[in-house]
Parts: C-alpha cells; sequence; structure tokens
C-alpha cells in the first residue's frame, strides 16, 4: 500500500470516528438530561446480603438525615434490601426530592430515618463537554491544515480521545448505549496522557536517544492497559459499590496525571535545547500552556482526589484549567501561520 493510501485510509478512518463521537456525544448528552439519578449521599458495601453506610458524604441527604458510618440497612419505605441492586431500584421507584424512609441497625438497634433524595450531582459534566468541543475543533483545525503530516494526526488522536472522555458520562442505566459510553471513557482516559507523553517524546522531532530505542513507545501504553485490565477483573470478582468506583477511578488519574508530569518534564527539555529563535518561541508556548492546564488541576483535583476529598467548588473550577493546553496549541498555530504549523509538523 502506498503513502498516499495510507493517508487516505487513515482519513477515512478518523472522520468515522469523529462523526460518531459527535453523534454518541450528543445522544449521551439528551440521555442523561433525561435519566435524573436520585442520590442519598451514603457510599454503600454489599457484603453477606447486607448493605452498610462505608462513607456518608459531608452535607449531603445522608448525613443531613443523620446516617452514620456503618450503619446497615434493612428496608426503604418498608422493601427489605439486600443488596445495591435492591436499594437502587427502590431509589428510582421513589423519586428525587421525594422522602424515604431508611430503616437501619446502628449497634444492634433498629432506627428509621427519613431523608429526602436529591439529583446525583453533574454540574461538573457541562464544564467538561466544553472542554471536549474546544478539544475536537483545535484538533480538526490542526487536521485539516495539515492533514498528511504524521504529527498532525497524532495530535487529533490525542483531541479526540480527550473529547471522548469529557464529553461521554455514563447515566448508571448501563444499557447497551451506556456501556459504550462508559467503556469509551474508560480507554479515552488511560490513552489520553500517554498519547500526550508519546506526542511530547516525538515533538518536534523524536528523541535522540528514542530513535534507537522504539521499543520505549509501546511501554507508555502499557499502564493504561494494565489499568483497564485491572477494572475489568475488578468488575467481575468484586461486590460492585462507591469505594470499589473510586478506587478504578483513582487507578486511571494517576496514570494519565503521570504521563500529563512526564510530558511537561519533556516539553521543558525541548524548550530548553531549541536552537532557532521560531521554534523556541514555539516551544515557550507549548510548554507554559501544558503547564498552566496540568499544574492547576493536579494540585487542586488530583490531589484532594486522591486523598479522598469529595468534589467541592474550587475542585471543580479547576478541572478548567485543562482547557488551556489545546488553546495554546491553537494559539500557537494561527499566530505563527503556515511556517509556524510546518515548523513543528514535519
Amino acid at each position: 500500500m502506498t503513502r498516499e493510501s495510507q493517508l487516505r485510509a487513515a482519513a477515512v478512518v478518523l472522520a468515522l470516528c469523529t462523526v460518531a463521537v459527535i453523534v454518541f456525544g450528543v445522544i449521551n448528552f439528551q440521555k442523561e438530561r433525561e435519566y435524573i439519578v436520585p442520590d442519598d449521599g451514603v457510599w454503600w458495601l454489599e457484603s453477606g446480603g447486607q448493605l452498610s453506610a462505608e462513607r456518608v458524604t459531608p452535607l449531603g441527604p445522608g448525613e443531613r438525615a443523620g446516617l452514620k458510618a456503618g450503619d446497615q440497612l434493612t428496608d426503604i419505605n418498608g422493601r427489605p434490601i439486600h443488596t445495591g441492586g435492591d436499594r437502587v431500584r427502590n431509589l428510582f421507584r421513589i423519586g428525587t426530592y421525594s422522602k424515604a424512609t431508611y430503616g437501619v441497625i446502628r449497634g444492634g438497634v433498629r432506627v428509621e430515618t427519613p431523608l429526602i433524595l436529591v439529583p446525583a450531582d453533574k454540574s461538573l459534566n457541562i464544564g467538561l463537554r466544553l472542554i471536549a468541543l474546544i478539544y475536537l475543533g483545535i484538533g480538526l483545525y490542526v487536521l485539516l491544515r495539515r492533514w498528511s503530516a504524521p504529527k498532525s494526526s497524532h495530535f487529533f488522536v490525542f483531541c479526540l480521545a480527550s473529547s471522548v472522555l469529557y464529553a461521554f458520562h455514563y447515566t448508571t442505566k448501563l444499557n447497551t448505549f451506556d456501556w459504550v459510553i462508559l467503556w469509551s471513557s474508560v480507554v479515552a482516559g488511560v490513552l489520553q496522557g500517554a498519547l500526550f507523553l508519546h506526542f511530547a517524546l516525538t515533538f518536534p522531532e523524536p528523541k535522540a536517544w528514542l530513535r534507537n530505542r522504539r521499543w520505549v513507545v509501546p511501554l507508555l501504553y502499557v499502564p493504561g492497559a494494565m489499568a483497564v485490565l485491572a477494572r475489568l477483573v475488578a468488575m467481575k470478582e468484586f461486590a460492585p459499590s462507591e469505594r470499589l468506583l473510586w478506587n478504578l477511578n483513582r487507578l486511571d488519574i494517576v496514570c494519565s496525571t503521570v504521563c500529563f508530569i512526564l510530558a511537561a518534564i519533556v516539553l521543558v527539555d525541548t524548550y530548553r535545547d531549541s536552537k532557532t529563535p521560531l521554534l523556541r518561541q514555539q516551544m515557550k508556548w507549548v510548554t507554559r500552556g501544558t503547564i498552566l492546564a496540568i499544574a492547576p488541576y493536579t494540585i487542586f483535583y488530583v490531589i484532594p482526589y486522591l486523598r479522598g476529598v469529595d468534589p467541592s467548588p474550587t475542585m471543580k473550577v479547576s478541572v478548567l484549567s485543562l482547557v488551556f493546553l489545546p488553546l495554546t496549541f491553537g494559539y500557537a498555530i494561527i499566530r505563527y501561520r503556515l511556517m509556524d504549523v510546518d515548523l513543528i509538523f514535519k
């Protein structure tokens, strides 16, 4: 197959993937708006046919109602509860902003606790979808300007994976479409950091030490693959719980964040080694944009989340810093026009 044929085949694949991401993203947004998930603000752990409160979210419905960690849930509105599925079905039957009376065993004594169910917090998703649109728009701009350049395709795949990660949010309905959304987001999440680190190592040209060690590149994707495998095993072998989901999400975030930090270090090194004034100016924007995107997100969101802190308004706002990465790339390309694009995407 000639290079031209390969480029055409790649263009067709990328076009189909882009259309699929846009269509699925729109449908997912509509489904999320229609499917309101009631929440009681408690992490429940299923074990031996019982649900125990593992953690009560501060200022959530459960804490306001007086539920405490260690409470054993026996019934909701008089209906027996033995599994997480029983609980979820009863919550949907009751509905949001409705009163649910929880029967719990605390210290060997049965206690009835009324609480008001609220919609699950999805306020962060709006900002993430805005970031997804920016990633997709800038990725398309770069690809269309120089679609035949290998680096532009790589950057677009990174932007496309980022769009999937930030735009796809499963509703917990877990029908076939929801499973597609869930696993697409998981795979995109572990790919995003590895793709960017791969990009940084070969931007604007491969590092000298990498040219004779091409086996390093596939290794960049191994931690993400292991994280996906761990999620598959955990979902099959362990009882579902909020704690399990949190630990799996932490693993994904660690893999992605480490890759971004390493990529920032590599880009700083490239900036320092830049010989020409134009390349140095370009790398300045790329490097600063990467640091400006990753540093606030890591400090104010990743670290608190790994420590078990529930997302606060400050944590949610810090996520918006991720938009600086594609914006600085886009600004640099537009600012230096074709000369800049030719210089970077050789």
